[in-house]
């Protein structure tokens, strides 16, 4: 018995050849939207409502599914004598490979409002409307990520959010899409601001944090990112365009530092010595300063004291060159040269 012998009495329903043309007690539209493989069968009121005189009953609808190999119509938990318009499908539609049609019918009313109410005509049979088919893989839309961005010393640290598919692992929390789909990877294009040349950077769907590297320094880059499943063949929507600016002034070479780094390091507290602030060691001069150190303290605070301030001087001013451990390469220094990123076909 061929598969599809449902649908084949679907469309003749469709045709009017088995029936005749729909009813006004039909619903009408019945259709799928789907995104992020969450599934919903919506549909129009029927244009007429049977009801008994005098009452006002709200039509409620029933709703079945039919998947490619299924040999009967399956209820949906939650969508029998619905007084909506619409129903989430998602859980009996598990493989997105597969073909599905949905058919809509309008609940017949109660036989009696009250006891001895008339009842009125019972119908034959149940009037269906059907839906066209659906495919997940084929018609689910896939929305885009949240990206936030942030810049570092030539680079920029891109902080990723996925959405969410109404399926749940094992602890009962949303799966993102690309734990529903593991194929599914994230293209990044990104530019200088202003500029019209791009680069591409390929990404496996559950990094949660991208850093590009390579970039010139004090400059703004942006970026926006979409989804590839390669099993479908099929993009996701592109994102919105976010931009940051990479730290340093655009005329210096600096040494690639991610992101974290350099919040870490502006959060840090100066490092002090014996001799005081760090800064010291940075600003202390060569030459006769320590004999003006020693003169000064001598006078100053008598002997004694004078002599252990000149020996603290003294030994500060004895390394002038040391940097605060904190400090950001300036042009003196001889960074390593950053490589540049290739193109979309490396994979991180």
């Amino acid at each position: 018995m061929c598969d599809w012998a449902p649908s084949t009495l679907m469309l003749l329903a469709l045709l009017g050849l088995a029936g005749g043309e729909p009813g006004p007690t039909v619903p009408r539209s019945v259709r799928f939207s789907s995104l992020n493989l969450k599934h919903v069968v919506s549909w129009d009121p029927a244009l007429v409502v049977p009801r008994l005189a005098g009452s006002a009953l709200t039509p409620r609808y029933s709703v079945q599914v039919l998947g490619e190999g299924w040999e009967v119509w399956r209820d949906i938990p939650g969508c029998a004598s619905t007084p909506r318009t619409e129903c989430d499908v998602s859980d009996p539609l598990v493989d997105p490979e597969l073909a599905y049609h949905a058919r809509v019918a309008l609940d017949p009313p109660p036989t009696a409002l009250l006891p001895g109410a008339p009842s009125p005509q019972a119908p034959s049979g149940t009037q269906w409307a059907y839906s066209a088919e659906f495919m997940p893989s084929r018609d689910t839309l896939l929305s885009a990520v949240s990206l936030s961005a942030l810049g570092g010393n030539a680079s920029v640290e891109l902080l990723v959010t996925e959405p969410l598919t109404p399926l749940r692992d094992a602890s009962g929390d949303l799966v993102p899409l690309s734990g529903a789909l593991p194929d599914l990877i994230y293209l990044f294009i990104y530019w200088r601001d202003g500029s019209s040349a791009e680069e591409a950077l390929t990404v496996a769907g559950d990094k949660r944090t991208v850093l590009l590297e390579g970039l010139e320094a004090g400059t703004s880059y942006c970026v926006h990112a979409q989804a590839w499943v390669d099993a479908w063949s099929r993009w996701g929507t592109t994102s919105g365009v976010v931009c940051a600016t990479t730290l340093g002034d655009s005329d210096e070479e600096v040494e690639p530092t991610t992101a974290a780094a350099v919040r870490e390091a502006r959060t840090e507290a100066p490092r002090h010595t014996e001799c005081g602030d760090a800064r010291w060691e940075a600003r202390a001069d060569t030459g006769m300063g320590w004999v003006y150190g020693l003169v000064a303290g001598a006078a100053l605070l008598g002997f004694g004291t004078g002599l252990s301030l000149s020996l603290c001087l003294v030994k500060c001013i004895r390394r002038p060159n040391s940097v605060h451990p904190f400090s950001i390469p300036g042009p003196s220094d001889t960074p390593t040269s950053p490589t540049r990123l290739t193109g979309p076909e490396r994979i991180i």
